[in-house]
């Protein structure tokens, strides 16, 4: 029994057939303009939801990674500020030992005196440091500047104490699943572990007065700026540590940040063999489907074509 197709029938069938073809095309060129093999999750459902997870995991990295980042670069800043005032601080202990000299003329015990009080300035200054608008030394109140000198008063006074207006809390940030890293030093435990009278400004303040104090003898004054080198090598030893702390931090997160960053190209690349398309193959399967709308077009324009009986109904 043969089975023949009304022309309505084949009407719709050529029609379904364009239509699929058409479909198929611009799936095709959509592909290619993105350069991606799933554009929505019908394209490929299990392939879109492999995505979806791989582009949760790699915005998780990315968090990380930026948060490490600013967390270094306070790291960074705080070591740089330390690596300075330790320069000044070996300076002063230079600058006191010089002075010990009891045979020094008093105008250079001056020169020298004033120069501490230059340092003693420059100091206090580095230990109000900001980074990013935020006092690195001030504890959790890191808007507030933490070390305000008090000045002797009468014209040109200088410092001769310095008040911590900071806490001792910690700034950390979160560098991964229950991790988190310590980002500042508190200036108390940086500066004033000694306690009132004995903090690194304090200490400078004292050997700047006994290089210009005049009513000393040449003898109690080498004896007294003596005295001073083994207070001055105890608040640098704090402030010593307190570097070997940073340092250590700046080490883990960079071990953490180059784990991070390994993982983060792991991810990327089992995403683009999730997501991303051949564009060699796109090109075939859109010539290969434009040739079969075209053999469609010229098989149905035959078919199809209208006879006289067609006008005479």
């Amino acid at each position: 029994m043969t089975i023949r197709m009304t022309r309505t029938g084949i009407y719709q069938y050529t029609q379904s057939m364009l239509a699929r073809t058409t479909n198929d095309m611009m799936s095709l060129q959509e592909q290619i303009s993105s350069l991606k093999r799933i554009n929505k999750p019908s394209d490929d459902p299990s392939g879109a939801a492999r995505a979806l997870g791989l582009h949760t995991t790699l915005d998780t990295y990315r968090r990380y990674l930026g948060n490490m980042e600013r967390a270094q670069g306070g790291i960074d800043h705080t070591t740089i500020v330390l690596q300075s005032i330790s320069g000044y601080i070996v300076r002063v202990r230079a600058l006191i030992m010089q002075a010990s000299n009891p045979g020094l003329p008093p105008h250079v015990r001056a020169a020298i005196a004033g120069e501490v009080d230059g340092i003693l300035g420059s100091v206090v200054d580095d230990a109000n440091a900001a980074h990013e608008g935020r006092y690195i030394f001030a504890g959790t109140l890191c808007r507030i500047k933490p070390f305000a000198p008090n000045i002797a008063a009468g014209p040109g006074g200088s410092v001769t104490s310095v008040s911590y207006e900071g806490n001792i809390g910690a700034i950390g940030t979160t560098v991964g699943p229950d991790s988190r890293v310590k980002v500042n030093e508190n200036g108390q435990e940086v500066f004033m572990r000694q306690g009132p009278g004995e903090d690194l400004f304090s200490v400078i303040a004292q050997s700047r007065d006994l290089i210009e104090n005049t009513e000393l003898s040449s003898t109690e004054r080498a004896e007294q700026l003596s005295g001073m080198l083994a207070t001055i090598d105890s608040v640098h030893n704090d402030m010593l540590e307190s570097m070997g702390r940073v340092a250590g931090r700046a080490k883990s997160l960079e071990l953490r940040r180059n784990l991070y960053e390994d993982a983060e190209i792991g991810t990327t690349r089992a995403l683009a063999e999730v997501e991303d398309a051949d564009i060699s193959q796109l090109i075939y399967d859109l010539q290969r489907e434009k040739t079969q709308f075209e053999m469609i077009l010229a098989a149905s324009a035959s078919i199809l074509q209208p006879t006289l009986m067609e006008f005479l109904r």
